[in-house]
């Protein structure tokens, strides 16, 4: 019969005890460092749209994330190329543009995406599913989250002889009756959120839509909750009154015992809110019990300033905690979440409103090819600071006029028709009416 060795038994004894021997972290196993063979299995991510929307209700700071950068990305008004009077802005304020687009980029964020669709004048919701006819004019929008859009691997469209090939040709959207209606591709304009990484076994509304933001930056947003649950709570107790009476005990097992202690206790706090004075016995002690709050002031600056890391937002815009000091000013941060901000809605909002703009252009207004715009200034300058800008401005023009290089009709049209910009543009060629430049004219 053959010996077992020790090193048999012991590798018997790890595969038989399931608590010492786990195979896929390594954990309990002495022959096997954790630090090697610990494995992290990714599966499919799935983002709980229900739990995401209870944030936004519940969590003013969640909805400052979600919600802030898409109203502050459209609160100046777009200047839309050549549209004369505002005629093409004032129609589709009208029809709710703005809005939709503002809440769609407030669910790119939250959810990571949004689907508008485009509704048109004169159509049965029957059609919907139908693509839309090149006559239809637009009449406004509806904006849906990726959690009311049932889609599977089975809507992307596998024909290749299709224009939809490789895309959702239809989406399955359900609506408030718990029914699916399917609506063409050509009605819906897509604001994804951030795109996640090829290698990611993500689900499909992930794959089309993207990333949420909040679900990224949860790690830091729900050490909030408790952190500011506990601080409360520490102060609730702070000052906690402790009194020791000579003989409780017996005094207690007294008939009116538990009356003569509430009696001794009350005649203390009595003394303290008068006199602020302690009456008791020569036995007796009385003290306060209070909690160090020395480090907790610091500990919520290190959540606040990581939270601030995880959404590129700022601690002063996003909770309210200015800067302190008489020369001090809130300018460095206001840059930043400004520049985060142009950089979100041109990644985010640019393309869909481009293409939203466009549609509305050639059918209600008649006007062919793309339509374009620019967004409006993030920052409002003071009244100061125009008086200033205005200043600069004319001192320019009337430089560039006593130089030949700007006619009085150029500089009229600089400094007043175009009043609301800071740039300044002349014509290439010798203005009329200018003096011809001497290097020219010995040329001549």
């Amino acid at each position: 019969m053959a010996e077992t060795t020790n090193d048999t038994q012991n590798d018997l004894f790890y595969l038989s005890d399931g608590a010492y021997a786990n195979f896929v972290t390594g954990l309990g196993d002495p022959r096997m460092d954790k630090d090697e063979h610990t494995r992290i299995v990714c599966g499919v991510s799935l983002p709980n749209y229900d739990a995401l929307a209870a944030q936004y209700v519940k969590d003013g700071v969640v909805k400052k994330i979600a919600r802030g950068p898409a109203v502050k990305a459209l609160k100046t008004p777009i200047v839309i190329n050549d549209d004369k009077e505002d005629k093409t802005y004032k129609a589709l304020s009208r029809l709710g543009f703005f809005r939709a687009c503002r809440n769609a980029g407030t669910w790119a964020r939250l959810f990571g995406g949004a689907l508008v669709v485009t509704l048109f004048e004169g159509e049965e919701e029957g059609k919907l599913e139908e693509e839309v006819s090149k006559s239809a004019k637009v009449a406004g929008y509806r904006v849906y989250t990726p959690g009311r859009i049932m889609l599977t691997e089975s809507d992307i469209c596998n024909d290749v002889k299709s224009p939809w090939f490789g895309k959702i040709e239809r989406f399955p959207v359900q609506v408030r009756n718990g029914s699916i209606v399917h609506i063409h591709a050509s009605r819906c304009h897509i604001f994804k959120g951030v795109d996640a990484p090829d290698l990611m076994d993500t689900d499909i509304r992930t794959y089309i839509f993207g990333v949420s933001e909040i679900d990224m930056a949860n790690v830091g947003i729900k050490k909030l909750p408790p952190a500011f649950g506990a601080i409360s709570n520490m102060l609730q107790e702070n000052g906690l009154s402790v009194f020791s009476m000579n003989g409780f005990s017996q005094m207690l097992a007294q008939a009116d015992g538990m009356q003569k202690a509430r009696e001794r206790m009350s005649l203390v706090k009595i003394g303290m809110s008068t006199m602020r004075a302690v009456f008791q016995d020569k036995e007796d002690s009385f003290e306060m019990k209070s909690h160090s709050m020395g480090d907790v002031p610091e500990s919520v600056k290190m959540l606040m300033a990581y939270l601030s890391g995880l959404t590129d937002i700022p601690v002063s815009i996003l909770f309210g905690n200015m800067v302190s000091g008489l020369s001090s000013t809130n300018d460095g941060d206001i840059r930043q979440y400004n520049d985060m901000v142009e950089q979100w809605r041109n990644d985010c909002l640019y393309e869909p409103m481009v293409d939203m703009l466009t549609e509305f252009r050639n059918r209600n207004e008649g006007k062919q090819g793309i339509q374009d715009f620019t967004f409006g200034e993030l920052s409002q300058s003071t009244e100061s600071e125009k008086a200033d800008l205005f200043e600069k401005r004319v001192n320019s023009c009337k430089t560039l006029f006593e130089m030949g290089s700007m006619t009085p009709k150029e500089a009229r049209k600089n400094l007043i028709l175009n009043g609301g910009t800071s740039e300044i543009s002349v014509n290439t060629e010798t203005p009329d009416g200018a003096q011809t430049p001497p290097a020219q004219a010995n040329a001549e």
